[in-house]
C-alpha cells in the first residue's frame, strides 16, 4: 500500500508531463484522455511488477530517476520560455 501511495503522487505528475510532451509532439487533443489512461496503466503495471520481482525493481527505480530528471528539465525549459515571452 505504501508503494502505491508514493507511486500515486509521483505517477500523477509523471502522467501529466508525459501527456503534455505527447501533445507538444503533435498528439491531437481528442486523444489526450486515452493517452492519460494508457500512460497511467503502463506506469501502474510497472509499479506492480517492481513489487513482485526484486530484479526488476532496480531497473524500475533507475527508470523513474531518469524519467523525473527528464520531466523536470522539460518543466524548467517551459518556465524559462514563458518568462522570456516565447
Amino acid at each position: 500500500m505504501d508503494s502505491f501511495v508514493v507511486f500515486g503522487i509521483a505517477g500523477a505528475l509523471a502522467v501529466k508531463r508525459i501527456v503534455d510532451a505527447l501533445k507538444m509532439a503533435g498528439l491531437p487533443s481528442k486523444f489526450a484522455q486515452l493517452a492519460v489512461f494508457v500512460t497511467a496503466l503502463v506506469l501502474l503495471s510497472a509499479n506492480e511488477a517492481a513489487a513482485m520481482y526484486p530484479a526488476f525493481a532496480v531497473w524500475y527505480e533507475r527508470g523513474w530517476t531518469i524519467l523525473f530528471i527528464a520531466l523536470g528539465s522539460m518543466e524548467l525549459y517551459e518556465v524559462k520560455r514563458s518568462l522570456n515571452g516565447d
